[in-house]
């Protein structure tokens, strides 16, 4: 199933009003998706690391948004769109119908990557990569090697789960045998998260955890309702990088200008 502005949905669990509020732990890399019968895409230097939100708990959510702690932190699943600084209304999904990208050719990654993108939080999750800071370097290197093994795990066409070789390539990656040791060891029937994908038709994508007690019972939403509410709205600001410095939107954890090894 292609998950696509204009295309099929995804099942909805909820929807909330969040926006990004800044970065995490976090350093520079640049993704190539080389998908099959399509052109190559390459987002070239772009954030790769943890991202920051802020929820508006003072407008309606509901479902799983309901869950939604003030402030979380999350990682972008998105090669194409751009972050959004200002409140939108996302719609939160199963994991395994996530990314709703534009990005040709790319389709949500499924039951079995999702299980596995859940282990690898499960196991290598850091909350100290989103606590605010200062990040040490040792945060920084695997925040961004965490970031390319996401992206490796939801675009990745291939069985082989390595971030250099494949329709997914990352590189610039401070420590790339890292992702890929993590990558080489994970175990889709193994522990687990639980992880959900926050997805809206014109900005970034990302892939959450909400605490939820497994007894909680959601009843899925009509996509098209939040979509109606959602609109299509003209890119504002969004803050780039460390503590108030302002900076265009970017798409794909990108700001343009950034260079290489700004981290």
């Amino acid at each position: 199933m292609l998950l696509v502005a204009g295309n099929l949905r995804a099942t909805s669990l909820g929807t909330a009003y969040i926006r990004y509020s800044g970065l995490g732990a976090w350093g520079v890399g640049s993704a190539t998706f080389s998908p099959t019968g399509y052109p190559s895409y390459s987002t070239g230097s772009v954030y790769a690391g943890a991202y920051t939100f802020e929820t508006d708990l003072t407008r309606p959510r509901t479902g799983r948004g309901l869950n939604l702690s003030a402030t979380f932190g999350g990682f972008c699943v998105d090669l194409t769109q751009w972050a959004r600084a200002q409140y939108e209304l996302y719609d939160i999904v199963p994991l395994a119908e996530a990314p709703r990208t534009t990005l040709q050719g790319a389709e949500p990654m499924g039951d079995t990557r999702a299980k596995l993108l859940e282990n690898l939080w499960y196991l290598h999750y850091k909350s100290a990569w989103v606590d605010g800071g200062p990040y040490t370097a040792d945060q920084k290197r695997e925040a961004e090697a965490f970031a390319a093994a996401v992206w490796e795990i939801a675009f990745e066409e291939g069985d082989d789960l390595n971030i250099l070789t494949g329709t997914m390539v990352a590189s610039g990656i401070e420590d790339g045998e890292l992702a890929n040791d993590w990558l080489e060891n994970l175990n889709a029937d193994g522990l687990k998260s639980s992880l959900y994908g926050v997805v809206h038709d014109t900005y970034q994508d990302y892939v959450i955890l909400i605490p939820v007690e497994d007894t909680d019972e959601v009843i899925p939403e009509p996509i098209t309702m939040a979509g109606m509410l959602m609109g299509v709205a003209a890119l504002g600001r969004y803050l780039r990088g460390r503590k108030g410095r302002a900076a265009a939107e970017a798409p794909a954890c990108r700001s343009p200008g950034m260079k290489e090894g700004e981290a």
